[in-house]
């Protein structure tokens, strides 16, 4: 759960004037993601790492007697990226005459853990006739609804990396008798 831009941070070795800093993909370091040098500080930020990633990470000192071998091998994952916004199903957009008790649907979004819909009579969602954001599920029947009344709906997805945008609005009206 490591930022894809983190600050990675080392103690101190007495005497050195600067630091090698390696990232890499492999344990053993056969190609890098960073291979930088003449580090004066003991911490140094990494950015532009692939989300849900394994990297490795080692530093030496360097000083006017020469380099020292390398720390030991330290590791992280970064944080899986936010998925993307759902896109919904049914009932269609603008679609008319539809029960009382209606279920509406949305298509799973990848890497999904959880899901919030809102269901309102008007297009800034204030106030809500539904909030629900404990669904695992990309369905819930909503309802019972007003007689010949238009609704909208829309749909974001969450897990560990962050929420998604909202999805579009879809709207929907009930059947009037």
């Amino acid at each position: 759960g490591v930022s894809s831009s983190p600050t990675l941070s080392w103690n101190a070795s007495t005497g050195a004037t600067s630091y090698q800093l390696q990232v890499s993909t492999s344990s053993g370091f056969s190609s890098f993601v960073v291979n930088q040098s003449g580090i004066t500080s003991t911490s140094q930020q990494v950015s532009g790492l692939a989300n849900n990633t394994l990297y490795y990470w080692r530093v030496n000192a360097t000083n006017a007697g020469g380099t020292s071998p390398y720390s030991s091998t330290w590791s992280f994952t970064t944080i899986v990226a936010a998925v993307s916004a759902p896109i919904l199903s049914s009932p269609a957009n603008g679609s008319i005459n539809h029960q009382l008790n209606t279920t509406l649907t949305w298509n799973s979004a990848t890497g999904a853990n959880s899901y919030r819909l809102q269901l309102s009579t008007n297009t800034n969602f204030s106030p809500t006739v539904v909030d629900d954001s404990t669904l695992t599920a990309t369905s819930r029947l909503v309802g019972p609804l007003a007689l010949n009344t238009l609704y909208y709906w829309r749909v974001w997805a969450k897990n560990l990396g962050g929420v998604s945008p909202w999805s579009t609005i879809f709207s929907f009206s009930t059947i009037r008798t």
